[in-house]
């Protein structure tokens, strides 16, 4: 960074938090606040507020997945699993044929299952994802 002071405000935490818990990425955050994406990852990096934000964000950005996915598996929303799936491999890292992240048992027509079946696929499908938060 070339001795010029550092753009980052700490008011760039809620900010952050806000952005990414509509589903938003921390790289088009940078977008924002009108700095590179290198400029906030080196924030993430740098400025431990900035990082414990981050990670706030993350996990609110998966709970709003996750809820458009029970929402989609109970049949409350209309909409294409397969696009859900795809953002979850996409931006989440689930993946096929993985034994922590399988999301295989997901990919199904769920208009054609009953109602509680939707719930314990997309339940089972969450479990995976929580077991390996955990072990991460």
């Amino acid at each position: 960074m070339s001795g010029q002071p550092s753009k980052y405000k700490s008011e760039f935490c809620e900010m952050l938090i806000e952005h990414m818990s509509k589903g938003l990425s921390f790289e088009t955050f940078a977008n924002v606040v009108c700095v590179s994406p290198d400029n906030v990852r080196s924030w993430r990096k740098t400025q431990p507020e900035f990082k414990d934000a981050y990670k706030i964000g993350c996990a609110k950005r998966l709970e709003l997945y996750e809820k458009i996915g029970l929402q989609l598996a109970t049949g409350k929303i209309k909409g294409n699993s397969s696009v859900w799936i795809f953002a979850m491999k996409a931006f989440f890292k689930y993946r096929d044929n993985d034994p922590v992240n399988n999301v295989t048992n997901v990919q199904v027509n769920y208009d054609s299952l009953p109602e509680e079946q939707k719930l314990k696929v997309l339940q089972e499908a969450l479990k995976q994802l929580e077991q390996k938060e955990l072990a991460e």
